[in-house]
């Protein structure tokens, strides 16, 4: 069975993620954190919910270019909404995040076998 899921790494100056799932459909952004097997998931929103979820999550919001916009903890049963954001960066609580104003690119990832790293699309809001 295919992936739900593409592996990217994440980058920016002192910081790095190496394990980061992106989903590639409907049903496995709508999963979100529970769906996949990953130190991170990045989803194309801009805003996120944590129902189901049974502890709090580090969540950053990225907007198109990739610079973040806001980084905090939420907790179980929320919704959080950033003005402008392109991309929802859920982690565990205990992972640091990117510094606020720092802009973040697409790095190689050890579990990826070396696929390019072509800036992500956002397929629900840019052109072919």
């Amino acid at each position: 069975m295919e992936s739900r899921y593409r592996r990217v790494g994440l980058a920016s100056v002192g910081w790095r993620i190496d394990d980061v799932a992106v989903p590639l459909d409907y049903q496995a952004r709508l999963r979100g954190w529970n769906g996949a097997d990953a130190g991170a998931v990045l989803i194309a929103a801009a805003s996120v919910h944590t129902f189901g979820v049974s502890e709090r999550l580090r969540i950053s919001a990225l907007a198109a270019d990739g610079t973040v916009l806001d980084s905090r903890l939420v907790g179980r049963r929320r919704m959080w909404r950033v003005r402008g954001a392109a991309w929802m960066l859920e982690t565990e609580a205990r992972v640091a995040s990117p510094a606020v104003g720092s802009r973040v690119r697409i790095v190689p990832s050890s579990r990826n076998d070396a696929r390019s790293t072509d800036a992500l699309r956002n397929p629900h809001r840019q052109p072919r």
